[in-house]
Protein backbone atom coordinates (compact mmCIF):
# COMPACT_ATOMS: atom_id res chain seq x y z
CA UNK A 1 0.00 0.00 0.00
CA UNK A 2 1.45 3.07 -1.19
CA UNK A 3 1.27 6.33 0.81
CA UNK A 4 -1.67 8.61 -0.39
CA UNK A 5 -2.39 11.28 2.74
CA UNK A 6 -1.39 14.94 1.47
CA UNK A 7 -2.16 18.51 1.58
CA UNK A 8 -3.74 20.35 3.83
CA UNK A 9 -5.99 18.23 6.79
CA UNK A 10 -7.67 20.43 9.55
CA UNK A 11 -7.84 19.07 12.93
CA UNK A 12 -11.50 19.52 14.02
CA UNK A 13 -11.90 20.91 17.28
CA UNK A 14 -15.21 20.07 19.34
CA UNK A 15 -18.07 22.30 19.66
CA UNK A 16 -19.83 21.64 23.05
CA UNK A 17 -23.22 23.21 24.34
CA UNK A 18 -23.03 25.88 27.23
CA UNK A 19 -23.53 22.40 29.40
CA UNK A 20 -20.60 20.50 27.88
CA UNK A 21 -23.09 18.03 25.29
CA UNK A 22 -21.89 17.95 22.14
CA UNK A 23 -23.11 20.11 19.74
CA UNK A 24 -23.64 18.03 16.75
CA UNK A 25 -25.14 21.07 14.95
CA UNK A 26 -21.64 23.52 14.94
CA UNK A 27 -19.72 20.21 14.15
CA UNK A 28 -21.41 19.73 11.00
CA UNK A 29 -21.23 23.41 10.11
CA UNK A 30 -17.25 23.21 10.76
CA UNK A 31 -17.22 20.58 8.39
CA UNK A 32 -18.66 22.69 5.60
CA UNK A 33 -16.46 25.15 6.87
CA UNK A 34 -13.10 24.10 6.09
CA UNK A 35 -14.47 21.50 2.84
CA UNK A 36 -15.58 25.27 1.38
CA UNK A 37 -12.19 26.52 1.72
CA UNK A 38 -10.75 23.41 -0.22
CA UNK A 39 -9.19 21.21 2.38
CA UNK A 40 -7.68 18.47 1.46
CA UNK A 41 -9.13 16.17 4.30
CA UNK A 42 -10.71 16.11 7.72
CA UNK A 43 -9.36 14.64 10.85
CA UNK A 44 -11.43 13.83 13.64
CA UNK A 45 -9.61 13.29 17.16
CA UNK A 46 -6.01 14.38 16.86
CA UNK A 47 -4.82 15.99 19.89
CA UNK A 48 -6.84 19.45 18.99
CA UNK A 49 -9.79 17.37 19.17
CA UNK A 50 -9.91 16.76 22.84
CA UNK A 51 -9.22 13.27 22.16
CA UNK A 52 -8.75 12.81 26.30
CA UNK A 53 -12.35 14.22 26.88
CA UNK A 54 -14.58 11.73 25.37
CA UNK A 55 -16.73 8.49 26.56
CA UNK A 56 -16.19 5.72 24.11
CA UNK A 57 -19.64 6.38 23.00
CA UNK A 58 -19.24 9.65 22.48
CA UNK A 59 -16.01 8.69 20.18
CA UNK A 60 -18.07 6.95 18.04
CA UNK A 61 -21.09 8.95 18.07
CA UNK A 62 -18.24 11.79 16.76
CA UNK A 63 -16.81 9.91 13.95
CA UNK A 64 -20.29 8.55 12.66
CA UNK A 65 -21.87 12.25 12.43
CA UNK A 66 -18.18 13.12 10.97
CA UNK A 67 -18.03 10.55 7.80
CA UNK A 68 -21.77 10.91 7.07
CA UNK A 69 -21.49 14.64 6.98
CA UNK A 70 -18.60 14.69 4.55
CA UNK A 71 -20.44 12.41 1.86
CA UNK A 72 -17.21 11.63 0.40
CA UNK A 73 -16.45 14.69 -0.45
CA UNK A 74 -13.50 15.06 1.48
CA UNK A 75 -11.52 11.73 3.31
CA UNK A 76 -11.36 11.56 7.30
CA UNK A 77 -8.94 10.52 9.62
CA UNK A 78 -9.39 9.66 12.58
CA UNK A 79 -7.45 9.13 15.73
CA UNK A 80 -8.04 5.83 17.48
CA UNK A 81 -5.13 5.98 20.21
CA UNK A 82 -5.38 3.70 23.35
CA UNK A 83 -3.51 3.09 26.10
CA UNK A 84 -3.89 -0.44 25.91
CA UNK A 85 -2.72 -2.06 22.64
CA UNK A 86 -5.91 -4.40 22.26
CA UNK A 87 -8.04 -1.49 22.80
CA UNK A 88 -6.34 0.53 20.52
CA UNK A 89 -6.60 -2.07 17.85
CA UNK A 90 -10.59 -2.33 18.81
CA UNK A 91 -10.99 1.39 18.10
CA UNK A 92 -8.77 1.42 14.86
CA UNK A 93 -10.99 -1.52 13.91
CA UNK A 94 -14.56 0.19 14.51
CA UNK A 95 -13.61 3.45 13.17
CA UNK A 96 -13.08 1.84 9.50
CA UNK A 97 -16.28 0.20 9.92
CA UNK A 98 -17.59 3.35 10.53
CA UNK A 99 -16.28 4.81 7.16
CA UNK A 100 -13.15 6.71 7.80
CA UNK A 101 -10.26 6.42 5.20
CA UNK A 102 -7.12 6.55 7.85
CA UNK A 103 -6.30 5.97 11.38
CA UNK A 104 -4.05 8.20 12.96
CA UNK A 105 -2.26 6.34 16.41
CA UNK A 106 0.15 7.95 18.77
CA UNK A 107 2.00 5.26 20.74
CA UNK A 108 0.85 4.02 24.12
CA UNK A 109 1.96 6.84 26.76
CA UNK A 110 0.61 5.81 30.20
CA UNK A 111 3.00 3.06 30.76
CA UNK A 112 6.07 4.15 28.68
CA UNK A 113 6.63 1.20 25.78
CA UNK A 114 9.62 -0.77 25.20
CA UNK A 115 10.68 -1.12 21.82
CA UNK A 116 8.95 -4.73 21.32
CA UNK A 117 5.92 -3.41 22.97
CA UNK A 118 5.82 -0.56 20.35
CA UNK A 119 6.04 -2.48 17.60
CA UNK A 120 3.12 -4.95 19.24
CA UNK A 121 0.97 -1.83 19.55
CA UNK A 122 1.04 -0.73 15.94
CA UNK A 123 1.26 -4.79 14.87
CA UNK A 124 -2.02 -5.54 16.31
CA UNK A 125 -3.51 -2.10 14.93
CA UNK A 126 -2.81 -3.65 11.54
CA UNK A 127 -3.99 -6.99 11.91
CA UNK A 128 -7.52 -5.37 12.62
CA UNK A 129 -7.54 -2.87 9.75
CA UNK A 130 -6.48 -2.17 5.68
CA UNK A 131 -6.52 0.98 5.44
CA UNK A 132 -3.22 3.45 5.87
CA UNK A 133 -2.34 3.43 9.60
CA UNK A 134 -0.06 7.06 10.43
CA UNK A 135 1.69 6.82 13.44
CA UNK A 136 1.68 10.27 15.43
CA UNK A 137 5.47 10.90 16.10
CA UNK A 138 4.68 14.06 19.39
CA UNK A 139 7.31 12.65 21.79
CA UNK A 140 6.78 16.13 23.93
CA UNK A 141 2.86 15.15 24.54
CA UNK A 142 3.86 11.54 24.63
CA UNK A 143 7.11 11.26 26.22
CA UNK A 144 7.92 8.16 24.17
CA UNK A 145 10.37 8.48 21.58
CA UNK A 146 9.77 6.91 17.41
CA UNK A 147 13.45 6.99 16.28
CA UNK A 148 13.54 6.38 12.16
CA UNK A 149 14.53 2.95 12.39
CA UNK A 150 11.98 2.37 14.57
CA UNK A 151 9.18 3.75 12.14
CA UNK A 152 10.94 1.88 9.30
CA UNK A 153 10.93 -1.69 10.89
CA UNK A 154 7.10 -0.89 11.94
CA UNK A 155 6.29 -0.27 7.72
CA UNK A 156 8.33 -3.66 6.95
CA UNK A 157 6.61 -5.33 9.24
CA UNK A 158 3.48 -3.57 8.60
CA UNK A 159 3.25 -1.97 4.93
CA UNK A 160 -0.52 -0.97 6.36
CA UNK A 161 1.32 1.77 8.63
CA UNK A 162 2.98 3.73 5.67
CA UNK A 163 2.45 7.36 7.02
CA UNK A 164 3.96 8.87 10.00
CA UNK A 165 2.91 12.51 11.75
CA UNK A 166 5.96 14.02 12.86
CA UNK A 167 5.87 16.31 15.76
CA UNK A 168 9.10 15.81 17.17
CA UNK A 169 10.68 18.91 17.51
CA UNK A 170 13.39 19.71 15.88
CA UNK A 171 10.73 18.09 12.73
CA UNK A 172 12.81 19.20 9.73
CA UNK A 173 15.90 17.17 10.07
CA UNK A 174 13.87 13.62 10.93
CA UNK A 175 11.23 14.56 8.03
CA UNK A 176 14.54 14.70 6.05
CA UNK A 177 16.30 11.23 7.77
CA UNK A 178 12.94 9.51 7.87
CA UNK A 179 12.00 10.27 3.46
CA UNK A 180 15.74 9.19 2.86
CA UNK A 181 15.42 6.17 4.64
CA UNK A 182 12.42 4.76 3.86
CA UNK A 183 13.00 5.67 0.05
CA UNK A 184 8.88 6.97 -0.44
CA UNK A 185 8.07 3.99 1.22
CA UNK A 186 6.62 6.67 4.29
CA UNK A 187 4.54 9.48 3.65
CA UNK A 188 5.33 12.23 5.70
CA UNK A 189 2.86 14.39 7.40
CA UNK A 190 3.54 17.84 9.14
CA UNK A 191 1.27 18.97 12.09
CA UNK A 192 2.73 21.08 15.40
CA UNK A 193 -0.14 23.47 14.49
CA UNK A 194 1.65 24.16 10.89
CA UNK A 195 3.94 25.91 12.85
CA UNK A 196 7.05 24.93 11.16
CA UNK A 197 5.20 24.75 7.59
CA UNK A 198 7.30 25.80 5.32
CA UNK A 199 10.78 24.19 6.57
CA UNK A 200 8.51 21.09 6.41
CA UNK A 201 7.13 21.61 2.85
CA UNK A 202 11.09 22.27 2.09
CA UNK A 203 12.20 18.81 3.49
CA UNK A 204 9.49 16.77 1.22
CA UNK A 205 6.60 16.82 3.71
CA UNK A 206 3.49 15.99 2.08
CA UNK A 207 1.45 18.01 3.84
CA UNK A 208 0.20 19.04 7.19
CA UNK A 209 -2.45 19.23 9.75
CA UNK A 210 -3.37 22.05 10.88
CA UNK A 211 -5.92 24.52 13.13
CA UNK A 212 -9.38 24.19 11.44
CA UNK A 213 -10.45 28.09 11.61
CA UNK A 214 -7.31 29.13 9.84
CA UNK A 215 -7.77 26.84 7.31
CA UNK A 216 -7.99 29.01 4.26
CA UNK A 217 -4.12 30.43 5.49
CA UNK A 218 -2.69 27.42 5.10
CA UNK A 219 -4.54 26.23 1.30
CA UNK A 220 -3.04 29.32 0.37
CA UNK A 221 0.23 28.81 1.05
CA UNK A 222 0.28 24.99 -0.17
CA UNK A 223 -1.70 25.75 -3.57
CA UNK A 224 0.92 28.58 -4.07
CA UNK A 225 4.08 26.49 -2.82
CA UNK A 226 3.26 22.78 -5.06
CA UNK A 227 2.84 25.60 -8.07
CA UNK A 228 6.00 26.09 -7.81
CA UNK A 229 6.08 29.50 -6.16
CA UNK A 230 8.06 29.20 -3.14
CA UNK A 231 8.84 32.68 -2.44
CA UNK A 232 5.29 33.53 -2.09
CA UNK A 233 4.68 30.96 0.28
CA UNK A 234 7.11 31.84 1.96
CA UNK A 235 6.05 35.55 2.15
CA UNK A 236 2.23 34.43 3.19
CA UNK A 237 3.97 32.06 5.94
CA UNK A 238 6.19 34.90 7.16
CA UNK A 239 3.15 36.86 7.29
CA UNK A 240 1.10 35.04 9.53
CA UNK A 241 3.43 33.28 11.91
CA UNK A 242 3.05 35.71 14.68
CA UNK A 243 -0.37 34.20 15.04
CA UNK A 244 0.75 30.84 14.68
CA UNK A 245 3.60 31.69 17.33
CA UNK A 246 1.30 33.18 19.82
CA UNK A 247 -2.11 30.47 19.68
CA UNK A 248 0.82 27.25 19.94
CA UNK A 249 1.49 28.71 23.31
CA UNK A 250 -0.24 25.68 25.01
CA UNK A 251 -2.35 23.36 23.30
CA UNK A 252 -5.45 24.20 25.66
CA UNK A 253 -5.07 28.20 24.06
CA UNK A 254 -5.02 26.43 20.52
CA UNK A 255 -7.89 24.85 21.42
CA UNK A 256 -9.35 28.09 23.20
CA UNK A 257 -8.45 30.30 20.16
CA UNK A 258 -9.85 27.87 17.31
CA UNK A 259 -13.15 27.91 19.02
CA UNK A 260 -13.82 31.44 19.86
CA UNK A 261 -12.72 32.02 15.99
CA UNK A 262 -15.37 29.82 15.13
CA UNK A 263 -17.81 31.24 17.92
CA UNK A 264 -17.46 34.25 16.10
CA UNK A 265 -17.85 33.49 12.66
CA UNK A 266 -21.29 31.89 13.99
CA UNK A 267 -20.03 28.27 13.36
CA UNK A 268 -19.91 27.58 16.76
CA UNK A 269 -22.62 28.85 19.14
CA UNK A 270 -20.34 28.76 22.30
CA UNK A 271 -16.33 28.38 22.87
CA UNK A 272 -17.05 25.94 25.90
CA UNK A 273 -13.99 24.07 26.77
CA UNK A 274 -14.36 20.72 28.82
CA UNK A 275 -12.66 20.50 32.06
CA UNK A 276 -9.77 20.65 32.80
CA UNK A 277 -9.10 23.79 31.18
CA UNK A 278 -7.03 26.57 32.00
CA UNK A 279 -8.26 29.89 29.81
CA UNK A 280 -6.22 32.61 29.00
CA UNK A 281 -5.74 34.94 30.46
CA UNK A 282 -5.87 38.86 30.22
CA UNK A 283 -2.86 39.72 28.45
CA UNK A 284 -3.39 36.74 26.72
CA UNK A 285 -6.73 38.01 25.74
CA UNK A 286 -5.45 41.71 24.66
CA UNK A 287 -2.65 39.81 22.64
CA UNK A 288 -5.63 37.74 20.78
CA UNK A 289 -7.45 40.89 20.05
CA UNK A 290 -4.27 42.56 18.78
CA UNK A 291 -2.90 40.09 16.21
CA UNK A 292 -6.80 39.45 15.46
CA UNK A 293 -6.97 42.86 14.04
CA UNK A 294 -3.74 42.58 12.43
CA UNK A 295 -5.13 39.77 10.16
CA UNK A 296 -8.87 40.67 10.35
CA UNK A 297 -10.35 38.21 11.80
CA UNK A 298 -13.39 38.54 14.59
CA UNK A 299 -12.65 38.35 18.07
Amino acid sequence: MKPSIRGIWPVLVMPFLDNGEIDEFSLRKEIDYVIERRADGVVIFGLASEIYKFSDQERRRVIEVVVRHTEGRVPVIAGTEHSGTEKAAERSYEAQELGVSAVMVYPPSFVKPDRDNIIEYYGQIADRVNIPVMIQDAQSWTQVPLPVDLLLEINRMFPVVNHVKIETLPTGPKISRVLEASAGQIGVMAGYGGLHYFEEMLRGAEGTLIPPAICEWFVEMDRSYRAGNANEAFQLYSRYLPFLLFEMGSLDMLMEIQKILFQKAGIFKTAVMRKPHTPMDNIQYGQLHELAKRFGLQI
